[in-house]
């Protein structure tokens, strides 16, 4: 693609080998139509290294991989990763967690949670605030969290719990103030600048309860702090995997899940003939088989 608005020409061939890699690395596929999209997150890389066309990125990618280096890549991994999330996305997750944490404790004296694809870290958050939620009344309960994702930037953003919210937020979920604080940003964003929004953290204490990870779905066995999971949530990941990716990256989930536990996927996606480990209990909500 090349035309009076564009910067640089992404040939068809400059496409092919980038999303090669890409659905080699992440699984994630990418038909003809997100060209336009891969020019959008990627012209910015070319910039930032002073090439003047894909073809030089190509070169250059080439020269990494002979010597072993693939920096670049993971930086087109970021790139292309789309980060789109929000604090209590799909609520009814968080209730049906609420519900099951009794009886999974009862049965197996304690509960791993895993937040497999947890992208700037709202995901992550909200499960660690509805784990709070409950423990005011079971103080005891032995209930610990894991967040992971492939894109080594979301994952340093999920560390560190700093979020621009504004105060019609608060008002659609009340509970996030219980868990944040405002703070003082070293450089004020725009928005902050202007009033429309301010800057919070998550407080402390909540931050000590997740232990985040990089990870990359693709490469099992996965290095994850427990050896036995309770509830996954694997949201709105598969709809851009192939059905053969799929298929083996729920065949790694069963076999690390207790049966009876709990997987979240995504409002758009299904496990129907993904697999038969995995039995729906209602919308996105599937339960582990014994």
């Amino acid at each position: 693609m090349k035309d009076n608005e564009t910067e640089f020409e992404l040939s068809q061939e400059d496409f092919d080998f980038l999303r090669g890699h890409v659905t080699k690395l992440t699984g994630i596929q990418l038909p003809d139509h997100k060209k336009a999209l891969m020019y959008t997150r990627l012209a910015r890389r070319l910039r930032a290294l002073d090439l003047p066309s894909f073809k030089e990125y190509r070169a250059l990618i080439d020269q990494q991989l002979r010597v072993g280096n693939n920096e670049e890549l993971l930086n087109i991994v970021n790139a292309m990763t789309t980060n789109v999330t929000a604090f209590f996305r799909e609520a009814h997750h968080f209730d049906e967690l609420t519900k099951a944490l009794p009886a999974l404790l009862e049965k197996f004296g304690r509960v791993r949670i895993w937040s497999s694809a947890s992208s700037t870290g709202e995901e992550p958050w909200s499960i660690a605030m509805t784990v709070a939620e409950f423990k005011k009344n079971n103080p005891h309960a032995d209930i610990k969290i894991v967040a992971s994702d492939i894109d080594t930037q979301a994952v340093e953003k999920c560390k560190k719990g700093e979020y621009e919210m504004s105060e019609e937020d608060f008002k659609k979920i009340p509970l996030l103030k219980t868990y944040m604080e405002e703070y003082e940003q070293p450089e004020p964003s725009i928005s902050v600048r202007s009033g429309f929004k301010k800057a919070y953290r998550i407080k402390q204490e909540l931050k000590r309860s997740v232990d985040f990870k990089n990870i990359n779905l693709l490469h099992a066995p996965f290095p994850l702090p427990y050896d036995r999971l309770h509830v996954i949530f694997c949201r709105n990941v598969i709809i851009y995997f192939g059905k053969d990716t799929k298929t083996a990256l729920f065949k790694q989930f069963a076999e690390l899940m207790e049966p009876e536990g709990l997987m979240m996927i995504g409002h758009s996606e299904s496990l129907m003939g993904i697999n038969g480990d995995f039995e729906l209990l209602g919308k996105t909500l599937y339960k582990r088989k014994s």
